[in-house]
C-alpha cells in the first residue's frame, strides 16, 4: 500500500502509523538523478534527485518492511566512516518547514534527506521472513 505525505497531518500520521521506524534498520539507499538536455546551452542539466530507502521495522508485533521515496531532494548527507554502521534505527525524526522535510534517521545526523516530496510503500513480511530480506517487488526497480 502507498501513501504520499504532503501536510503536516500526513506526517503525523507516518510517525504514528510507522512508529518512527523505531527499532528498525536501513537495508538498501539508492540516489538516482535524473537530467535532460538544454537546447540552448547544449548542455545537459540536473532535473531533479530522488533518494529511495528500504527499512525494515516491526509495528504491533508485525514486521514490515517500507520503501520511502524522497523526490525533489536539496541536502543528503550518507557517511560511513571506520565501520560505523548508522543502519539501526532508533526513531526517525521528521519536521516539515517551508514546504520541505527533514528526515534525520540517527541522531548523530550522519544520514539525513531534505526533501520536497515523500512517498511511502509498504509491506508486511510473510511469517517466518529474515529480517534483511526483500520480498519480491521490493527495493531497487530495474
Amino acid at each position: 500500500m502507498g501513501y504520499s505525505i504532503k501536510t503536516a497531518d500526513d506526517l503525523r500520521w507516518f510517525l504514528t502509523h510507522t512508529q518512527g521506524f523505531s527499532g528498525g534498520h536501513v537495508l538498501e539507499v539508492h540516489l538516482s538523478k535524473r537530467w535532460v538536455f538544454d537546447e540552448e546551452s547544449m548542455r545537459q542539466v540536473l532535473a531533479g534527485s530522488a533518494v529511495s530507502v528500504v527499512v525494515w521495522y516491526e509495528t504491533h508485533g508485525v514486521p514490515r518492511l517500507a520503501t520511502l521515496t524522497m523526490q525533489g531532494v536539496s541536502d543528503l548527507s550518507l557517511l560511513e566512516q571506520d565501520g560505523a554502521d548508522w543502519s539501526a534505527l532508533s526513531t526517525v525524526q521528521v519536521e516539515l518547514c517551508d514546504g520541505r522535510f527533514r528526515f534525520w534517521f540517527d541522531p548523530q545526523g550522519v544520514f539525513y534527506v531534505v526533501c520536497e516530496d515523500v512517498w511511502i510503500e509498504e509491506h508486511a513480511c510473510a511469517p517466518g521472513e529474515q529480517r534483511g530480506t526483500l520480498p519480491r517487488g521490493m527495493g531497487r526497480k530495474r
